[in-house]
């Protein structure tokens, strides 16, 4: 195109020929980058409107202002003056000689870094040298001075806008950390900055194209395309019309931003060597290729070199000798070698990139837009260079952040690490060293046995995930960008009950344990019969741990209600402050700043529910959002609900449209506002900042805190992460599955917690508005008005559906749409009716008579939505083609369509939009009065264990005793004084007959002879004291500490003590003793608790916590965990305030919707706010259906516009993480087989189950021998006898690589199988085998033991 303007110029009478003007104004447009800025305008400008954007400071400003107008002129002469003049083909070959300020200032900051004498900063050197050859080149090429003056002005001020990916970041001082802390102020400020740059540079450039056009003409031609091109040829001379015009510009236009598309795409999928750097780095040598084909075939408008006058006359070509000499040797376009060369250099960084997956834009480009012109050398020295970034931290923010904040409040004046440690410049950097830690904790209460399967295979498969990828790093070297260490910890609820004896652990944690041994047999396949385990007594209760075969601890914290708060919110305070404050503090305490930092950044939590089902992959796709952006505080996934039933199918919809459309319209626009805590990722240092936890731990006082913190404690902890400045996101590819409520009770009192802290949490968004907006970037003012509107409906929807219903009722009926007077009104009372009987039901009844009232108007709305559905339909079929109905219909049922077609694995949802539909007047309209009417009501709701009915008392007389026996009698021997059951003796029995009044006397009527009881205390009494003996005997000898040798007394020997007491009761066999002063056998709660000898505890190792650990507790409960004293007083005054709270509520949300019933209702019956249907005139469209109509098309046209942006990003994630080509072991080398394929080869060979065994796979016997083998590893795995105790992973990877090693090393085998999918090359396992050797430095102590004479078995454990 930049020849045309050369051609016009050179034909005669050019003052006349208006329309070759156009071609100014086409090459401004699409070459001249005005599109690309146009594009990053509106970026920016949507950036600055949904999040939170700084200011650069003046200086910065004023600088960059500065370099891009130099950019832009010098961008602006080249298209304009340099390239008609010069020709394509050596205006190709000059775009590679636009990096010389960019070679000096890498020069410089390399030789500062590193020294002068280093080769790298020898090359830089040439590299300035090779791009200065311009000048050098210019003088040879041309005597034109003024030639000269446009050339070396358009690429040195081209040159200038590429100097950020070329200045480190890492210095602080002097004039490179004056570059150094310039460029990380326009980071911060960067979207703001280039809001108005973009502007100027539009302007800029429009100024020097206006120039050098009025300049070749006068000012009515140049500016004649403007007034209406009327003409079928745009230019006279070269005979191309308006549709070659039109048509260039487009494909110009459209090419370049495919192509930065696609660029952002390869480098956030991480192919950026295949899909950014080869294509870019070839792109200038086809281009070079294709314009010199080009020119031998003659199209004059793009072969004509017009300095040298190299044109080709006629339709014959040049000979390539001849044109090759002409202009490669005698324009000295040799140089050009120089230029490419040296520029490759100095964009080396492209073939080394070091990014995450998904990273944003802004931390793959430097500048937020692309070159049209320069396409390629843009986007090259425009990408960022990925190992001059740092994060940077000064010392006194990592200990304010993390050493003072892991004390979490209890210890303040701790302080483990001396602030003036030895940093450079006293920052620190980002250290990658430390793998990621994730703690998974799960609440549970009273789950069912599928429910608490559900999550435990969900941690063994993360167990098993974890165990492969360590014995690939470990054995194999397998370098693991996704590697992770985890702990899974269960906190229980409510998880004893008390006995006469002593608290024991109740049903629900003896069904955790056996779900735990059958997920193990479910997932593995081995008939395990118990996993060892340890049992810890512990201020809060108590806590069970064991060893999973992947040799990760999983952690069960039994809560004692006496002694700790129970419900999710303290079992969530309990386990991040555990973790946190304890474990995560004691890991660091002694670390460098730098590994602080390194630590707490890699160290997060993921919440669960305690049915909750995951994939070690939905794991992964949350940390690899955490790791793109540190600024992300949670991250949730896609949350589907399990179970049967009408109401899951209800469900299932109504999650699928909340994910679909709101969760990731508030992605996109602003950010998310909850995350659940049934699947759910934090960062560590997000819980610990100041205003979280601190706030997150408060005392429920008013009725607005019993709301918002206790009703919905996922979502108040995600408000004060947002008030902190963190962002939450949602991934969609990230999965997981949670059992729903299947009752219309269950779901309606989940729905009642939940809706009032809703209401609660978006109201205080919105009065707090100007806190979000201020502390938090992704916030802005539009983002809370659209929350606003939403929050505002969300109130008045009641009002809405009964409206609609009306309105739908009083057309689908026949009877109603007859009656023009009296229709409608009949109509409203049959759709109201109920709703008002029923919103006096819920200010009256009991709450379960409310529900069953809901259940029964759910039915009856089902029925009466079924019958409306129908008659819609049916006065549908009639009217008129793109009436106001099928348009509503049409509005409503796309937005749909297309969010399943946009989610194909879920598409299966959207048939439970029937359901949804039957639903809506119950789900809205009953659902929110029973919610406002209970909002009082602080119980939980679900899951709530029925309570047993207390028995029925016998007559008796009023026992002054209640003590519980001393020992029982049974037949000739006596038990363990310890194990007697609780008996209360009854006021009359056949042996005694006592009477008295409590403790002042007692009169007994023996009716038997009784021992002396003063003989049966004293016996009784040295058993007890020989029992606690043994015990701390027994207790002392599991810690190590040695016995102390006691010395023995005059008292009587045990079993001396046992016959005397069996001697004294022989004469009373059936005399049941009682002991009012006898004093109970002295427990300690962190020593022996009665619940550790429990029948189903009996086999677990005893151990007791640390000093340390039991001081931290004893604070932790004391400050926040210790449970409230009843007062009755303050419950009384709590209860009065919630039913003030709700009873405003009610009038308050009442008194609105009637009001708007009232008001859209009379409009409209008002024949005037009728207006004519824009389609058709001749049918009307009431004002309110209107405006109805509108807000709901705006609003699902912005989260449809959210959707597909964040499917797109979805997309790009899946493609990230899937191996588009899979590696092919045949045609790869052994070592290489290894590198890429060790994941898969250590998942194999580690399975517990796998009945595969090592033969040759083109053995025509390999399927008896299989067959063998599947039937001895069978016989093995069913001995009943066996344990899990020794069947580790490692361990069975261990022994089976043994054995793969000598079936290798036999004959002629070529391939063995793993398994039945999965085989591997010989060469393939000598490698291995030699890799797990050196690792195990060839010593026998470390080799696994095989029994060698059991050839057919594929191993032992």
């Amino acid at each position: 195109m930049t020849t045309q303007i050369r051609t016009l110029l050179d034909t005669p009478g050019n003052d006349v020929v208006g329309a070759s003007a156009i071609w100014y104004w086409i090459l401004w447009l699409c070459v001249s980058d005005c599109v690309p800025l146009l594009i990053s305008l509106y970026r920016c400008f949507m950036i600055v409107l949904f999040r939170k954007t700084k200011w650069p400071s003046k200086s910065v400003f004023l600088s960059v202002a500065l370099i891009e107008t130099a950019h832009s002129v010098g961008l602006s002469i080249f298209v304009f003056q340099v390239l008609p003049n010069v020709g394509p083909l050596m205006g190709v070959l000059l775009m590679t000689a636009v990096a010389l300020v960019p070679s000096i200032i890498l020069t410089l900051f390399r030789a500062q870094r590193d020294g002068l004498r280093t080769g790298k900063t020898v090359i830089d050197v040439l590299a300035i040298g090779m791009q200065g050859s311009i000048f050098v080149w210019l003088y040879f090429y041309t005597a034109n001075t003024e030639m000269i003056i446009w050339i070396s002005a358009s690429l040195v001020l081209i040159s200038f806008g590429f100097w950020e990916s070329v200045s480190d970041e890492r210095f602080t001082t002097g004039v490179f950390g004056t570059i150094s802390r310039a460029k990380q102020n326009l980071n911060s400020a960067r979207y703001r900055t280039y809001t108005i740059l973009n502007i100027w540079k539009i302007c800029v450039s429009f100024g020097v194209m206006v120039y050098f056009g009025v300049t070749k003409y006068n000012l009515a031609i140049f500016f004649k395309p403007l007034s209406g091109l009327n003409n079928n040829v745009a230019d006279e001379s070269s005979t191309i019309s308006h549709r070659d015009v039109y048509w260039s510009f487009f494909l110009q236009t459209i090419s370049s931003f495919v192509g930065y598309i696609v660029a952002v795409f390869a480098v956030r999928t991480q192919i950026q060597i295949v899909g950014f750097t080869l294509p870019l780095v070839t792109s200038h040598l086809v281009s070079i290729v294709a314009v010199f084909l080009m020119s031998c075939l003659n199209t004059e408008d793009i072969s004509h070199n017009f300095i040298h006058r190299i044109a080709v006359a006629g339709n014959e070509c040049h000979p390539v000798g001849q044109f090759i000499g002409t202009f490669f040797i005698s324009n000295y376009a040799w140089f050009s070698v120089f230029w490419f060369v040296s520029f490759l250099w100095i964009a080396g960084h492209i073939w080394f990139p070091n990014i995450e997956k998904l990273a944003k834009s802004s931390r793959i480009f430097c500048r937020p837009f692309y070159c049209n012109l320069l396409f390629a050398e843009s986007l090259m020295l425009n990408r960022i260079n990925d190992h001059i970034l740092t994060d940077k931290f000064t010392a006194e923010e990592v200990m304010g952040s993390y050493l003072s904040l892991l004390s979490i409040d209890i210890n303040k004046s701790q302080s483990f690490h001396d602030i003036s440690s030895p940093l450079c410049d006293n920052h620190v950097t980002k250290g990658d060293k430390k793998p990621t830690k994730i703690f998974l904790c799960a609440t549970m209460w009273h789950e069912n046995e599928n429910e608490m399967l559900n999550l435990l295979k969900s941690i063994l498969r993360l167990d098993k995930d974890q165990s492969a990828r360590r014995l690939a790093k470990t054995y194999f070297g397998k370098i693991d960008t996704d590697y992770y260490e985890f702990e899974a910890h269960i906190l229980f609820d409510d998880a004893f009950e008390p006995t006469p004896e002593g608290d024991v652990i109740n049903e629900f944690v003896v069904f955790f344990m056996d779900s735990l041994v059958k997920a193990i047999r479910n997932l593995n396949g081995v008939p395990v019969t118990e996993l060892p385990f340890v049992k810890i007594p512990t201020p809060h209760g108590g806590r069970l741990e064991w060893t999973l075969p992947g040799d990760n601890r999983l952690t069960l914290h039994l809560k004692n209600k006496l002694f700790v708060r129970h419900r999710k919110r303290w079992s969530q305070v309990m386990y991040m402050y555990y973790l946190l404050a304890w474990k995560l503090k004691n890991e660091i305490q002694h670390d460098t700043p730098e590994h602080q930092h390194s630590i707490v950044q890699k160290t997060f939590i993921l919440a669960l529910d305690g049915d909750s089902n995951f994939r070690p992959r939905a794991v992964l796709q949350l940390v690899d959002l955490m790791k793109r952006d540190k600024k992300v505080g949670a991250a949730c996934g896609r949350i589907h609900p399990i179970g049967t039933g009408p109401m899951v199918w209800y469900q299932k919809f109504e999650y699928a449209t909340g994910h679909w459309f709101q969760k990731a319209a508030e992605h996109v626009f602003g950010c998310v506002l909850c995350s659940p805590g049934c699947f759910s990722l934090f960062r560590a240092n997000a819980i610990m900042s100041p205003n979280v936890m601190s706030k997150y731990t408060v005392n429920a006082t008013t009725p607005k805190e019993y709301l918002q913190c206790d009703q919905g404690e996922d979502r108040w902890l995600c408000t004060l992460m947002l008030k902190q400045g963190f962002r939450i996101e949602y991934c969609a590819a990230s999965d997981a599955k949670t059992y729903s409520p299947e009752s219309l009770h269950e779901f309606f009192n989940q729905r009642r917690r939940w809706m009032p802290s809703t209401i609660a949490n978006n109201f205080d968004l919105i009065m707090d508005g100007k806190l979000f907006v201020a502390q938090n970037e992704t916030f802005s003012w539009l983002y809370i008005a659209y929350q606003s509107a939403l929050f505002c409906i969300s109130l008045i929807a009641p009002s809405i559906v009964i409206l609609l219903l009306t309105g739908a009722c009083a057309s689908a009926v026949p009877a109603f749409r007859r009656d023009k007077v009296y229709g409608i009104w009949k109509s409203l009372g049959l759709v109201g009716g109920p709703v008002v009987f029923y919103a006096i039901i819920c200010l009256k009844a009991k709450r379960e008579m409310q529900l069953q009232m809901a259940s029964v108007l759910t039915v009856l709305y089902s029925i009466f939505m079924l019958l409306v559905g129908i008659g819609m339909t049916l006065v549908l079929s009639q009217s008129v083609f793109c009436a106001p109905g099928h348009f509503l219909v049409f509005s409503i049922m796309v937005p749909f369509v297309l969010a399943a077609l946009a989610h194909p694995y879920e598409a299966t949802c959207l048939p439970h939009m029937i359901w949804y539909w039957l639903s809506v007047p119950s789900m809205f309209v009953l659902l929110f009065i029973y919610a406002i009417c209970n909002m009082h009501s602080v119980a939980w709701g679900t899951r709530e264990k029925p309570q047993p009915e207390p028995e029925k008392e016998e007559p008796q007389i009023k026992s002054t005793q209640t003590k519980a026996p001393l020992f029982v009698k049974e037949g000739n021997a006596i038990s363990d004084i310890d194990q007697l059951p609780a008996i209360q003796v009854h006021e009359k029995t056949e042996a005694v007959i006592k009477m008295g009044c409590d403790y002042a006397f007692q009169l007994m009527c023996c009716l038997y002879k009784t021992p002396d009881r003063d003989d049966i205390e004293e016996a009784a009494m040295q058993i007890r004291i020989n029992q606690f003996e043994d015990r701390v005997d027994n207790l002392m000898h599991q810690l190590n500490i040695p016995l102390v040798e006691r010395v023995e007394t005059e008292a009587t020997p045990k079993n001396q003590l046992k016959a005397k007491l069996s001697d004294v009761i022989a004469g009373s066999p059936r005399v049941k003793f009682v002991s009012p002063t006898a004093k109970p056998y002295e427990r300690n709660n962190l020593l022996n608790p009665y619940w550790i000898e429990g029948k189903r505890l009996s086999g677990g190792e005893l151990r007791v916590v640390s000093e340390e650990e039991s001081v931290f507790w004893n604070e932790l409960i004391e400050k926040y965990l210790k449970p409230l004293d009843k007062d009755d007083v303050q419950e009384a005054k709590v209860n009065a305030l919630l039913v003030k709270l709700r009873n405003k509520s009610v009038i308050g949300l009442y008194t609105l919707n009637l009001l708007s019933i009232a008001l859209i209702f009379f409009i409209q019956l008002n024949p005037a706010m009728q207006i004519p249907w824009i389609l058709n005139t001749d049918m009307s469209f009431d004002v309110f259906g209107m405006v109805f109509l509108l807000f709901y098309i705006v609003v699902m046209f912005v989260q449809m516009i959210g959707m597909l942006y964040h499917r797109t990003g979805t997309f790009m994630y899946v493609i990230a993480a899937t191996k588009i080509f899979p590696d092919k072991p045949k045609a790869m080398s052994a070592e290489k087989d290894l590198s890429h394929n060790a994941l898969r080869y250590a998942s194999e060979l580690q399975n517990l189950a796998s009945s595969s065994y090592f033969t040759n796979t083109r053995d025509p016997s390999s399927d008896y021998t299989r067959r063998h083998a599947n039937k001895r590893a069978f016989q093995i795995l069913n001995d009943k006898n066996r344990r899990l105790g020794s069947a580790r992973y490692e361990d069975i990877f261990l022994q089976r690589i043994t054995r793969l090693s000598r079936h290798a090393n036999r004959g002629s085998v070529e391939e063995l199988a793993l398994s039945r999918g999965l085989s591997i090359q010989k060469d393939t396992a000598a490698a291995m085998w030699k890799r797990v050797s050196k690792k195990l430095s060839v010593k026998d102590k470390h080799r696994p033991e095989i029994d060698t004479r059991k050839e057919d078995v594929q191993y032992e454990f």
